[in-house]
């Protein structure tokens, strides 16, 4: 995840906060002089890059040195990629990344798909990332009460800081079962997101292993007008522990990613009749789903939940089994 910065330094700054550096230095001086001593040529200029990357990547394993003009790949466009309203009362949100402006596209897109309460909620973050901490705090936002602690972030070798809190969401998705779909490629802000919302007690979360990168990177300026990205935050979830270095471990791992073709019983000879309107929803969202397993997984599971929730408010004990004094 990346915030901008345009701070400048030099190297001796540089070389006075970070130890590691300073010892660095320190060898790389005296490997010059045993290649002077030895007759051998050395361009320290383009000997410096190497040393400066292999610093970096022990400090941040994704930071980055960036050229001059080089902008980090950071979110942008549009935060929703699709927002549909399917069979059995389900909806399904697939997001790009949690972007710049992210909080508005969303509420946009439920607002203008979500017709009524879903019965259930399938969050697609596979391929996400992003780099909006207010798009990915209104999102969480939208799953609990206004003022519930979100996450905190903690600075090098610094203890946590005060938590970032929900704010009050427009649309509002508590009590709503979300299935919530993650891979190895949910990453950054939509990471952070799913970090969260898996330890809330009406979300699901199946698929893959995340990234395991908390990271919060900021772009700093080079004297040379390159930028050093590196992270200098690390988002801790105020529930369900840290995810760095660890990745989301979903509540259902899933190992494949496509299902295998099923064949639709034919027509039965003679027998002609208008297909339902359920059916017909059915068959569209098995269309939609075309084979995902992650997307079949997740419709089983809330379509499965709600009818075990039918069930269940709609049993009664019979007059012998209820407790002495009920009506």
């Amino acid at each position: 995840m990346i915030i901008r910065g345009s701070i400048c330094f030099v190297a001796a700054a540089m070389t006075a906060a970070l130890p590691l550096a300073a010892a660095a230095t320190s060898v790389d001086r005296e490997v010059l002089d045993v290649f002077g001593r030895l007759g051998l040529g050395v361009d320290t200029n383009s000997a410096a890059r190497p040393v400066a990357e292999a610093l970096l990547k022990a400090v941040d394993p994704r930071g980055r040195i960036l050229a001059a003009g080089e902008e980090p790949a950071a979110g942008a466009g549009p935060t929703v990629a699709a927002a549909e309203a399917w069979a059995e009362g389900l909806f399904y949100l697939k997001l790009r990344g949690l972007n710049a402006g992210g909080a508005t596209n969303i509420s946009e897109s439920l607002r203008g798909g979500m017709k009524a309460q879903p019965s259930g909620l399938i969050l697609d973050l596979r391929d996400a990332g992003g780099d909006s901490l207010d798009a990915a705090d209104a999102l969480l936002s939208m799953f609990v009460e206004p003022g519930t602690p979100l996450y905190s972030l903690r600075g090098a070798g610094s203890s946590n800081g005060p938590p970032r809190t929900a704010a009050r969401a427009d649309t509002r998705l508590d009590g709503v079962t979300c299935a919530l779909i993650v891979n190895e490629e949910t990453r950054d802000a939509c990471e952070l997101a799913a970090a969260v919302l898996k330890s809330l007690p009406d979300v699901v979360a199946l698929g893959w292993q995340t990234r395991g990168d908390a990271g919060i990177r900021t772009a700093v300026a080079l004297s040379g007008g390159e930028r050093l990205l590196v992270a200098d935050r690390w988002a801790v979830p105020v529930t369900g522990g840290e995810y760095h270095g660890r990745g989301v471990k979903p509540d259902v791992a899933l190992t494949s990613t496509s299902m295998p073709d099923v064949p639709v019983p034919a027509p039965i000879p003679g027998i002609t009749r208008e297909p339902s309107e359920r059916a017909l929803g059915a068959a569209r969202m098995r269309d939609r789903i075309g084979g995902d397993a992650a997307l079949q997984r997740a419709c089983d599971l809330l379509v499965g939940l709600k009818a075990l929730r039918k069930t269940t408010s709609a049993w009664v004990p019979e007059p012998a089994q209820r407790p002495a004094g009920s009506p």
